[in-house]
């Protein structure tokens, strides 16, 4: 693989992403959703350039830090969006390990957010709320495990080919 269409690939996909994220803090509403969907470019990226996705995530979160208004969709992307990197490592182990570090994974990033939430917003003790988000935010993670890897397989052997990236690399 030549490194300039490493490198063009990288940075249209971390520019997407960004957008994608901007997007999403425009209308409150949708901020999880694009983080999700910014996290799925990720995957594509993770399909293609295997460790390197690394650095477009941390790309993508360093630019969006600087130009998201909201905060707090770049702190959901960097928790969701990493999941991707981090699930293709894990799933190499065996699947009894695997199944606890994805547990893991997604209670540690959920409260997380809602330690950074409280933080940031300085929120009164409201603990009916935080119990609310994380069981949310469980259910997102539980979600987010199905489409990630429905998704991996819809690129792998359908979208790849139709978008004909696999002879970008060549």
């Amino acid at each position: 693989m030549k490194s300039t269409r490493i490198l063009t690939f990288s940075a249209l996909m971390s520019a997407l992403s960004v957008v994608i994220l901007l997007l999403g803090s425009l209308i409150d509403i949708i901020d999880m959703a694009m983080a999700v969907t910014a996290s799925l470019i990720l995957v594509v990226v993770h399909e293609e350039l295997k460790f390197k996705s690394v650095f477009v995530f941390l790309v993508t979160s360093v630019i969006a830090l600087f130009i998201v208004p909201n905060k707090l969709i770049v702190a959901e992307y960097a928790l969701v969006a990493f999941y991707p990197i981090v699930k293709a490592f894990i799933e190499k182990l065996p699947k009894v390990f695997s199944i606890i570090l994805k547990g893991l994974y997604f209670v540690l990033s959920s409260a997380l957010i809602v330690y950074l939430f409280n933080v940031l917003f300085v929120v009164e003790e409201m603990i009916y709320m935080d119990i609310a988000y994380f069981v949310c935010m469980m259910a997102i993670f539980i979600l987010l495990e199905k489409l990630i890897f429905r998704f991996t397989m819809y690129y792998r052997f359908k979208l790849r080919h139709q978008l004909k990236i696999d002879k970008f690399f060549l």
